[in-house]
């Protein structure tokens, strides 16, 4: 059920080819070649899983391991990590026992987990909207109201890729894939989720950041 949910948001990220990877530069140092969903060949960020672990949440009084909000057992418990939320949503499904709730922090802040029906509990979703929040991944943070330009090229270039590194228009959406654990480096990278779990950001035309997100399909 909640990867139906979540696969017409993330469509647009899974036409892709994987080609082997190189290596760039500053906040992530890694790239692949994958084919995009206009068929061009483009290099695209990744971090290994245990990048991925080490990923940090920045919230406005803290910040929070994301490894500490991938293995919480209750919400009670991501509550506390995170503070009391303005609102709570919770969609319950009658039929397996199953739930999907959103914790709404300011300016549209969410992080939404999924609940399922022996007990355990996934992040499906980090959504910020506010630049007092951010993920930092590697050594750079990425957060709303952040210009791209302060991104390394690799990352920058995710956004603003083909038609849309029109001159004078640098909207776009970006992403960075996660490796799959335990990868061998002797292969080809192998996106986590086939690139279904990812970091992604949008961008207005002037390249000012206006959503980062964290998308996850809770099986991995």
């Amino acid at each position: 059920m909640v990867t139906k949910r979540l696969l017409p948001i993330l469509a647009m990220f899974t036409a892709f080819t994987f080609m082997g990877s190189d290596t760039a530069c500053a906040q992530v140092e890694k790239t692949f070649q994958r084919t995009d969903s206009n068929g061009q060949i483009v290099q695209t960020p990744y971090v290994t899983y245990e990048e991925f672990q080490s990923v940090t949440l920045h919230r406005p009084d803290g910040q929070v391991p994301l490894r500490e909000l991938l293995t919480v057992s209750s919400l009670d418990e991501v509550i506390r990590l995170l503070g009391d939320p303005q609102s709570v949503e919770r969609n319950d499904d009658p039929d397996d026992a199953s739930f999907t709730a959103w914790l709404h922090y300011d300016r549209d802040t969410t992080v939404e987990y999924h609940g399922f029906a022996d007990g355990t509990l996934g992040i499906t979703s980090i959504e910020l909207r506010s630049p007092r929040w951010g993920l930092e991944i590697g050594s750079k943070r990425l957060s709303p109201g952040g210009d791209i330009a302060d991104l390394d090229k690799t990352v920058r270039r995710s956004a603003v890729s083909g038609k849309l590194s029109k001159k004078n228009n640098k909207s776009g959406v970006g992403a960075i894939y996660i490796e799959q654990p335990n990868a061998s480096k002797n292969e080809k990278v192998e996106p986590l989720m086939n690139g279904m779990t990812q970091f992604n950001f949008k961008t207005g035309k002037a390249g000012t950041i206006d959503v980062v997100r964290l998308s996850r399909i809770p099986s991995d």
